[in-house]
């Protein structure tokens, strides 16, 4: 079992990447969390809702995360990458 920590309120979505590579999170702490699927390293932490985030989604290519607030704005991210340094 693995536990992730980072949010410092409830969780309320969680949803994988199509291409199964990254994990989002959505949480009340108004931020939404990115962790690498396997070594569960968190990659990203995407600030700019003003209040609770209710859910998250991947788009079906795995490079874009929504994000929908109970501050009544949808955000769109450029997910994170996983390419070799």
């Amino acid at each position: 079992m693995t536990t992730l920590k980072g949010h410092g309120d409830d969780v309320n979505s969680v949803a994988f990447a199509p291409d199964s590579m990254l994990l989002a999170t959505a949480s009340d702490d108004n931020v939404c969390r990115v962790w690498e699927a396997g070594s569960w390293k968190e990659l990203a932490v995407l600030e700019g809702h003003e209040d609770q985030v209710h859910d998250v989604t991947f788009t079906s290519d795995s490079k874009w995360l929504l994000s929908v607030g109970e501050d009544g704005t949808m955000k769109l991210w450029r997910a994170p990458t996983l390419s070799a340094k």
